[in-house]
């Protein structure tokens, strides 16, 4: 059975490559006839905000994406579902995976030391430090033959105090049994993160599932949407054409010809996938 999941984070209104996002893991997931679920990763909470999260649902409702799991309603979410419920659980994982084998420490440098390089340089590692709140972060020596050696020693404990990304999303996705991923090309390093931790985290699943990564849709100049991109956002531009400039652009990226509804996609995807 296919697994796959929406995971949209509430740092700001969707915006277009969002959207393109929740229609290209619909396509791939019930074309093979799989389960879709909705995941809000809400753990920044100096950028997360209500309005952000009811937004997540009126694209999902404006899609008319069926949901089969997760939160119903922004109520829902808040009481259930927050990451933020699950503080203990994921720092308790992290240290399991150091019992795993990842060679983990605690790294004190400065963005402002760290500026001028494109992946951290390992300044840290003999650091025999604890973790503490506002003065270290932590991370995970990444081997020199890995696929994620791109990203360096990732963090997976930040220095305020909460669980980085790699983590969080690695052991939700784990734990939901996820062994499909639709992520934009932008991801790719992440994906190879989060399969480097994998084998510390009894995440067999994960580690052998498939990962489709997909072109973005950008503005005019090329560049990639932001959520800083206040003109692009879905929560002012959620009509019928911009609902056809995403079905168009998901017929493109999948191969098939334009159609006029989401079913139609599903329907032609379906038919050539298979």
């Amino acid at each position: 059975m296919i697994i796959s999941r929406l995971a949209p984070t509430p740092s700001g209104y969707l915006h277009l490559g969002n959207a393109l996002n929740f229609v290209l893991t619909f396509l791939h997931v019930k074309a093979q006839e799989g389960i879709l679920k909705l995941r809000i990763d809400d753990f920044d909470a100096a950028r997360c905000r209500r309005e952000y999260v009811d937004d997540i649902f009126k694209t999902v409702d404006w899609l008319e994406l069926p949901i089969d799991d997760g939160p119903l309603s922004s109520d829902d979410f808040f009481k259930h579902y927050s990451q933020k419920l699950k503080y203990n659980y994921y720092k308790e994982q992290m240290y399991a995976m150091q019992a795993e084998g990842a060679t983990l420490y605690t790294c004190s440098c400065s963005r402002k030391k760290l500026q001028n390089y494109k992946r951290y340089p390992g300044f840290c590692r003999n650091s025999t430090q604890t973790l503490q709140r506002g003065h270290n972060a932590m991370r995970i020596a990444v081997k020199e033959e890995s696929l994620a050696q791109s990203m360096g020693d990732f963090i997976l404990w930040r220095r305020d105090n909460i669980p980085a990304y790699q983590l969080v999303s690695l052991i939700e996705d784990r734990d939901a049994g996820v062994n499909l991923i639709v992520r934009g090309k932008d991801l790719f390093q992440s994906s190879q993160a989060q399969r480097y931790l994998a084998q510390f985290a009894h995440a067999k699943t994960f580690e052998n599932a498939r990962f489709i990564h997909h072109e973005l849709i950008t503005r005019n100049d090329g560049s990639k949407f932001s959520k800083s991109d206040h003109d692009y956002a879905l929560h002012v531009r959620r009509n019928e054409a911009t609902k056809q400039k995403l079905f168009t652009k998901a017929a493109q990226l999948c191969n098939i010809p334009p159609q006029e509804s989401l079913k139609g996609l599903l329907h032609t995807f379906k038919a050539v996938s298979l």
